[in-house]
């Protein structure tokens, strides 16, 4: 299988090339598939050019992207990803999607993710999960129907923040740039 954790850590001293190969050899591909496949997976996240600089030395959404090449070293049949998209930039996510979406025919790939336009159009099926509970399972299609009319949005002061924490049920945060936070809940 394949694994990209959320927090994603790597050796201080090793390139993306050698990293890429050092992981390959720790899930048993030959020499020479390695380097073939290394060498694919480099073009497809974009990091050709940058292979033989130090990871330490990358930007945080540069580093996600070796992240993601590790994850699908061995060609796995089962891909678990953990907030893929994070740090990546809008293109990016764009061409993550593309590559996600190529990958997943006749495999399991398993997205942990609050940002749902980075799987809706790759997954088939979604799954609603709570503090460990699956709460529902369906199409996008289905699980939006679910939700409607039980998601609300407003804009508070920053400092009301808390109260509305111990009142509402929050699902998603955002500061704005005047000073107050958006928020979504459920009603």
């Amino acid at each position: 299988f394949g694994y990209l954790p959320q927090e994603f850590g790597f050796h201080q001293g090793f390139t993306v090339r050698d990293y890429l190969a050092y992981v390959a050899a720790l899930k048993g591909l030959r020499r020479q598939q390695s380097r073939q496949r290394i060498h694919k997976l480099l073009e497809q996240v974009s990091l050709l050019d940058v292979c033989n600089k130090k990871i330490s030395k990358l930007s945080g959404g540069m580093r996600r992207r070796v992240g993601i090449a590790q994850a699908l070293l061995n060609d796995p049949e089962v891909l678990i990803l953990d907030e893929p998209t994070g740090g990546l930039d809008p293109g990016e996510r764009v061409r993550f999607r593309n590559l996600l979406s190529e990958f997943a025919h006749d495999r399991i790939v398993l997205i942990s993710t609050h940002i749902v336009p980075d799987v809706e159009y790759i997954a088939t099926c979604h799954a609603m999960i709570k503090d460990g509970k699956l709460l529902a399972t369906g199409t996008t299609e289905e699980l939006v129907r679910l939700v409607e009319g039980k998601v609300w949005e407003c804009t508070i002061p920053a400092d009301a923040v808390p109260e509305y924490e111990s009142r509402l049920q929050i699902i998603s945060l955002r500061n704005e740039n005047n000073g107050s936070v958006s928020i979504r809940y459920l009603a």
